[in-house]
């Protein structure tokens, strides 16, 4: 798919700063249901968004955000930033070239539980379980009862009242729910992975990158659950694994850090809190918008991009 990036040139301006977020880039593009919500963008894509990036505006990194944040210097002409969530292999084996092609600076946030595997998060099981099963219903009581899934788009629809669902409630466990789906629809996921979409990325990977000095690595959680869910033992032990697990990695402090889901009910003053005191120093959101010197470090906006 041949994307222009035109639309997005309106959030860059003076004074302000766009962060833009990504999940994944790709060169499989043959599903009906997998992807549909272009989580992962194509290679072409990804390639045009950062040549027409690279000459509209001034790409800095998150450190650099920091620096002007603490200094209170201004913001170079139309700045934005480059970040990445969840941590697949496809940010280091194929985004990381095209980035640095163009001397682009990012931030890779890891979910550290999906290190050296190719294991699903609990909605890409999903939809791998609808892309590829033959029941025409399924009976979930988190959408109401029995739904048809005939069609794909029936399916999609259903993909988008599942995560409405679970991503809003602190009473549904979504690896539970993910787990009894797939059984439901009778699909053994695993044995449907698609490398390019699921694998994740490995240890080595994880310091490969963070030893690029175009590039940051920080936290995503370990699990990738709701921060703001957790009682606080939860929410100590989930901060407290991702950050021993990359730390070596990285060889140095873990400074950086965002929210898995990113909305304003996945996080609260105890998550912020609790960030800080782990020596998390700027950890943005997934809020729509763009971002101004002084807004706060632990609340800083990010543009998704599909």
């Amino acid at each position: 798919m041949n994307t222009s990036y035109d639309q997005f040139r309106s959030y860059l301006g003076q004074g302000q700063l766009s962060i833009f977020l990504f999940h994944g880039v790709t060169t499989t593009t043959d599903y009906q249901v997998r992807n549909y919500t272009r989580k992962h963008i194509s290679k072409e894509s990804f390639h045009n968004f950062c040549q027409s990036f690279s000459r509209w505006g001034t790409a800095i990194s998150l450190n650099d955000v920091l620096e002007i944040w603490e200094s209170g210097s201004e913001l170079p002409p139309n700045a934005f930033a480059i970040t990445f969530d969840d941590g697949f292999a496809n940010n280091h084996t194929i985004a990381c070239p095209i980035l640095a092609d163009f001397k682009l600076p990012a931030t890779f946030y890891v979910t550290t539980g999906f290190l050296d595997s190719h294991t699903p998060s609990w909605i890409d099981a999903i939809e791998i379980a609808l892309e590829k099963t033959t029941c025409q219903e399924v009976n979930l009581d988190v959408v109401g009862g029995v739904v048809s899934i005939r069609s794909s788009s029936e399916k999609q629809q259903l993909l988008n009242a599942i995560r409405h669902r679970i991503k809003s409630s602190s009473n549904v466990d979504p690896l539970s729910f993910s787990y009894e789906t797939c059984l439901s629809l009778g699909v053994d996921v695993f044995s449907h992975l698609d490398p390019d979409l699921d694998r994740k990325l490995t240890s080595s990977e994880v310091a490969a990158i963070a030893s690029d000095p175009l590039f940051e690595v920080g936290g995503h959680s370990h699990t990738h659950r709701i921060l703001s869910f957790l009682d606080m033992e939860e929410l100590q032990l989930e901060v407290s694994r991702s950050l021993d697990i990359l730390t070596p990695l990285l060889g140095k402090a873990v400074i950086h850090y965002s929210y898995p889901e990113g909305q304003p009910d996945s996080y609260n003053e105890s998550v912020i809190s609790l960030l800080k005191q782990n020596g998390i120093e700027i950890c943005p959101t997934a809020i729509h918008g763009t971002n101004y010197i002084g807004d706060d470090l632990f609340s800083l906006k990010r543009i998704a991009m599909v």
